[in-house]
């Protein structure tokens, strides 16, 4: 995840939890999927 930041990347989550503890940005599943068809490289985690 560090790597991410320092790519200036962005992480996303549907999970509370991700968002509280490491940041993520908070989005929905529907709006998650409508962003992966806008990125080149993606890391699930």
């Amino acid at each position: 995840m560090e790597f991410i930041d320092e790519m200036d990347g962005f992480r996303y989550s549907n999970m509370p939890e991700n968002v509280e503890k490491y940041g993520f940005r908070a989005q929905t599943l529907e709006e998650i999927a409508m962003r992966l068809n806008e990125y080149d490289l993606i890391i699930p985690y």
